[in-house]
């Protein structure tokens, strides 16, 4: 799940709920980061690792 914009407000309850709903128990996420923004590599692509 990606949301932009200032106005944008996430609760990790809303977003663990929101998981719970759409994904089997075995693909739920371990770990929560919120970020204000990516790292892009110079071809505009989210960078990894």
């Amino acid at each position: 799940m990606w949301c932009q914009g200032p106005d944008v407000v996430l609760d990790v309850e809303d977003l663990i709920a929101h998981c719970r709903k759409h994904l089997t128990v075995h693909k739920l996420p371990q770990r929560i980061h919120f970020v204000q923004t990516w790292e892009m590599t110079a071809t505009g692509k989210v960078k990894r690792g």
